[in-house]
């Protein structure tokens, strides 16, 4: 089957779920129905069809990097879609150390980790919750932040993903709820940066 044609497939099952009143929580976010943190007001656009906002749990810093359109692979992204993604994460990694440092100058962020898993639909399952893969599964990069107190906490061995783990050791002003002002002043400082 021709490209063309497994998108028109893909994008017409989309819009059945959603006149059957599933929704894609990553849309939902980026339309601003979610509402309080999640508002469109705490969303940056960025270059291309590219958006950026704070993760709703986890701690301050997590943010997610996720596409404006509901497209749930690398092969439905348009070509100048994907030659900005590489500019825009440079960006994010350039100001986001930047909005950090003038935050916690004690605590600068020695690695910043962009991870694509596009498992949603996996988890839901685990989690013994009906699956429905062209819902969950919009294109989205996680970004996770490590300071060197985070570091320290587990004695310089630390990966990725270990950070969420180990959260309940972070300084409590990196622990953050969904409704957190440090997550709002945070987006705040990056949309200034634009």
């Amino acid at each position: 089957m021709p490209k063309q044609s497994v998108f028109r497939l893909r994008r017409n099952m989309l819009l059945q779920t959603r006149r059957q009143g599933m929704s894609c929580e990553v849309c939902d976010i980026i339309s601003g129905s979610k509402g309080g943190f999640r508002s469109k007001a705490n969303i940056l656009n960025l270059k291309g069809d590219w958006v950026l906002n704070h993760h709703g749990t986890g701690y301050l810093g997590y943010l997610v990097l996720s596409t404006k359109e509901h497209l749930t692979g690398w092969d439905e992204i348009s070509s100048n879609n994907l030659q900005n993604l590489g500019p825009n994460i440079k960006w994010i990694d350039v100001n986001f150390r930047k909005c950090w440092r003038n935050k916690f100058p004690q605590d600068p962020i020695e690695q910043i980790y962009f991870a694509y898993f596009n498992d949603s639909g996996y988890i839901l399952e685990i989690q013994g919750k009906e699956r429905d893969p062209l819902n969950q599964l919009h294109v989205h990069i996680h970004i996770l932040p490590r300071t060197k107190k985070m570091l320290k906490i587990c004695n310089g061995n630390m990966m990725a993903f270990d950070l969420l783990k180990l959260r309940e050791h972070f300084p409590l002003e990196y622990i953050c709820d969904d409704n957190d002002k440090q997550k709002i002043d945070l987006m705040i400082r990056l949309k200034k940066m634009l």
